[in-house]
């Protein structure tokens, strides 16, 4: 069954961070403009015309209508996000193909998507989804024959093994068909009453409303990049922090802390903000630096781990690498995955990376580059992460994160 693309084939912190940015811009009147960038890490070269029927696809999005059953589910479930919201995303808010410049120059692919944050920021999801699909049709990738029999394996497996499991790779999946059929097979091993693991939810959330299932999502690095255009990169932990918890209380309450390097935050951030937190989430360095790191900040907080969570969806390529979440250190942190390519991505070959290796899934993102208030001058921002092949941003932003954070740490 093919699931139409609708103006929720986007991942749930989209909805999250975006009514941090509807606030600023439609009740604060912050007057925020933002400028995305896409980036494709492997330096894929794209096909003629893959411009113009990436174009078309952009101007389709233009007219996705309302979907008031979906928004319904949404809003059952994440209550603590603004009905007002909710009715503005559904019934007024549209892709606008007015903010995007799009260009393809042989094989490299443009795209700088460009407005007031509170509206450009939505079209990030959606465009990979579409870039996604394009690249599975024109370069003719098919998932291998029988690939369903290790999705099968590696979920019971999971299960068994008393790992808490979620899907948050639609953005890149081989295809929306490919996505739906995996959910199919996920569906299957749900974690049930009483499961020590075990499948659990849905980050896109027309995908989770097809098929029943929790919608998931934490927050998205354009959040503390954005405070760092507005308060400086040196105060942006600390706004991120402070302005989510007056927005969502204890809800939402992942803190993604390695924007500028999880060291930094982790100097910075009080006893009492770690008392309100439901965890961390992992999104980059190795799993068992990052569970130290963590285990060594609540030992110095003097605050006991074991009600805490850590979210980790980096370095999980294997089914080893799965299972190893929850035997490294146990009794420290409850555990959850948040998998991506691994499933819905993992069953064919497509293409080669940067480094001339065959390619798992794509490595693209649309990133945050700059932030603009009123009529002041544009700031660049940045994200570096705890991974320097993830750095995403101009030479002076990173240079004057580096340093910023540099400082910071120097204190210590």
């Amino acid at each position: 069954m093919t699931v139409r693309i609708s103006r929720y084939t986007t991942d749930s912190y989209k909805l999250t961070v975006g009514y941090v940015f509807w606030r600023w811009n439609m009740i604060l009147n912050m007057d925020v403009w933002g400028e995305y960038m896409f980036v494709d890490r492997d330096r894929r070269q794209y096909p003629p015309g893959f411009a113009e029927r990436l174009r078309e696809k952009f101007i389709e999005f233009s007219e996705l209508p309302p979907r008031p059953e979906i928004a319904s589910y949404y809003a059952d479930q994440c209550r603590y996000v603004p009905v007002e919201y909710i009715n503005w995303y559904d019934n007024v808010f549209y892709f606008d193909p007015n903010q995007i410049d799009l260009s393809q120059k042989g094989g490299e692919l443009r795209i700088v998507y460009q407005g007031p944050l509170h509206t450009v920021n939505h079209h990030e999801i959606i465009s990979l989804r579409a870039i996604s699909d394009l690249i599975t049709e024109m370069f003719g990738y098919k998932p291998n024959y029988g690939w369903q029999d290790p999705i099968h394996h590696m979920f019971k497996t999971i299960k068994q093994r008393g790992v808490t499991n979620s899907h948050g790779g639609g953005r890149r999946a081989l295809s929306r068909d490919h996505h739906n059929d995996v959910l199919g097979i996920a569906t299957k091993y749900k974690k049930g009453e009483g499961d020590s693991g075990g499948f659990y939810g849905e980050s896109m959330v027309d995908m989770a409303w097809v098929h029943g299932l929790k919608i998931m999502g934490t927050m998205g690095h354009e959040f503390p990049e954005a405070c760092a255009g507005i308060w400086g990169v040196e105060n942006a932990n600390k706004m991120a922090r402070k302005i989510w918890h007056e927005v969502y209380g204890r809800n939402v309450g992942y803190w993604l802390d390695d924007t500028w390097g999880s060291d930094w935050s982790d100097i910075e951030i009080t006893k009492e903000e770690v008392r309100r937190l439901t965890g961390f989430r992992h999104d980059s360095g190795p799993f068992d630096w990052y569970v130290d790191q963590k285990i060594a900040l609540l030992d110095r907080l003097k605050e006991p781990n074991t009600n805490k969570h850590i979210i980790t969806s980096e370095g999980l390529k294997t089914l080893e690498d799965i299972i190893h979440t929850v035997e490294y250190k146990p009794g420290n942190f409850a555990r959850a995955s948040l998998l991506g390519k691994i499933l819905s991505n993992n069953s064919c070959n497509t293409g080669n990376d940067r480094y001339g290796k065959p390619s798992i899934g794509y490595n693209i993102v649309n990133k945050l580059m700059r932030i603009r208030v009123g009529n002041s001058t544009p700031k660049d921002v940045c994200k570096i992460s705890n991974d320097d092949t993830k750095a995403v941003g101009s030479p002076e932003a990173i240079a004057e994160a580096i340093a910023a954070r540099d400082l910071a740490m120097s204190k210590e």
